[in-house]
């Protein structure tokens, strides 16, 4: 018989587990430079780790769904990548529930990171995160913390010490919130970008916010590495029409999509100039889909959404990068359900 966690953690393991966490973060997070002929990645998504002791009553009502994530995420980090041979994983945001939470008093309660920090303390190798929207989201009832109820803006109107707080618990955000590692497979490096897209916003079609920035510093390393292959993670995937007729597809794209300058600026414009980047890993909408994206410049991005852990924790996936192609798993499943395949 499975032996089944507790549900209620002890102060002394929950210390214990979060030292042996960060004591092994440098280890972690250094690059892979060594030469192989594959590299394999555990993704996953949408976690939802989440504590509500002590929460509003509304808040507990209304998000208890997640309330196991911490059990579910300990237990599968313990055993899963070992078993499928995963050398990182690579977790595409949503994280956490939200990162601070309205206590019973009306206080907010930003204890959630840590939360998420030790449900992954197992793990015993590279552990890569993207920040999604929940990830820097306040989760709260009372009017004087959500002003504009309903407007997705306001439910993250701290986003930026949610962030500061992601930096100090998690060593892969040591140096912010998007960054990337490389690896060498056969003749063919990678690059491995990971992205924050999770603020939302109100006035943009695709409603999500890609900060100049950040795509500056992304089209500059692109610029820079033309011949890495790339591959990006992030959180809230890009608007993708159902390419291959299966009759599954992420959200349906805004009405008149592509507009005029959809690949003259943005995301789109470096994705249509810089056909190193073979494929994207995302999540947010907690299914499982495959698309290829198709751009102007004719070449392509194949886009995969794992569905949401919290939801079904048969939602993972695994990732083999070879020397000219990425092997794609089937949802909680080492078979194959996709190769992109490169050219040299």
């Amino acid at each position: 018989m499975e032996e089944k966690l507790p549900t209620r953690i002890s102060p002394t393991f929950h210390v214990l587990a979060l030292s042996v966490f960060l004591m092994a973060a440098c280890s972690r997070t250094e690059p892979i430079a060594e030469q192989k002929d594959s590299f394999t990645i555990l993704h996953l998504s949408d976690t939802h780790v989440c504590q509500l002791a002590g929460a509003r009553p509304q808040l507990v009502e209304k998000r208890q769904r997640y309330d196991k994530g911490y059990e579910s995420l300990y237990r599968l980090l313990t055993v899963l990548p070992e078993k499928v041979g995963a050398e990182a994983v690579a977790i595409t945001g949503d994280l956490v529930d939200s990162w601070e939470v309205e206590s019973a008093d009306g206080n907010l309660r930003a204890n959630q990171v840590e939360r998420f920090a030790a449900a992954a303390s197992p793990v015993r190798v590279p552990l890569w995160l993207t920040l999604g929207n929940h990830d820097i989201r306040t989760h709260a009832v009372s009017q004087r913390i959500e002003s504009r109820k309903g407007n997705p803006s306001t439910l993250q109107p701290r986003a930026e010490a949610a962030r500061a707080a992601w930096t100090r618990w998690m060593p892969c955000f040591r140096d912010g919130t998007y960054y990337y590692k490389d690896i060498q497979v056969g003749g063919t490096p990678w690059r491995l970008y990971f992205l924050d897209d999770g603020y939302y916003l109100d006035d943009d079609p695709v409603g999500n916010l890609w900060d100049v920035a950040q795509l500056y510093w992304l089209e500059n390393e692109l610029d820079k590495t033309p011949d890495r292959k790339a591959i990006l993670f992030f959180h809230i995937p890009l608007p993708v029409d159902d390419t291959n007729g299966d009759g599954i597809r992420f959200n349906k794209p805004p009405e008149g999509w592509p507009f005029p300058d959809t690949y003259q600026k943005g995301i789109f414009k470096i994705l249509n100039d810089h056909p190193s980047v073979v494929a994207a890993f995302v999540g947010h909408n907690h299914k499982n889909v495959i698309e290829d994206l198709p751009l102007p410049a004719e070449h392509r991005v194949t886009q995969v959404e794992t569905g949401a852990f919290a939801v079904d924790n048969d939602y993972w996936r695994v990732i083999e990068l070879r020397e000219r192609e990425v092997s794609i798993s089937k949802p909680g499943s080492t078979d194959v359900e996709k190769v992109v395949r490169f050219a040299e």
